[in-house]
């Protein structure tokens, strides 16, 4: 099956992820409208515990550029790096096929 859509995988280390979590209802609540992600999952590495993968889907590239070059994205990437003890570093994916 063959899909469109790109994703941006997140890798980080922190030991602070409720913080991180609030910071997220926090950007969702001040971006409101302009909110171009359609899903973000966060997942813990269970072999290497502090590690974190943020899945982060948007429907292309243009619509995942304009949401992270968004002043309010950029306030929100500087907040979540200070809660990093490692990262964040970034992985622009495009989606070639799902199922």
């Amino acid at each position: 099956m063959t899909a469109t859509g790109f994703i941006q995988m997140i890798h980080l280390k922190t030991n602070k992820i409720k913080e991180m979590e609030n910071l997220h209802k926090e950007w969702e609540l001040a971006i409101g409208l302009e909110n171009k992600v359609i899903n973000t999952t966060v997942v813990e590495d269970i072999e290497n515990p502090g590690w974190h993968v943020v899945w982060v889907e948007f429907p292309n590239y243009k619509e995942a550029m304009i949401n992270s070059n968004h002043p309010i994205t950029q306030v929100f990437a500087e907040k979540l790096a200070a809660l990093c003890e490692e990262g964040p570093d970034f992985c622009n994916l495009n989606v070639v096929f799902a199922g």
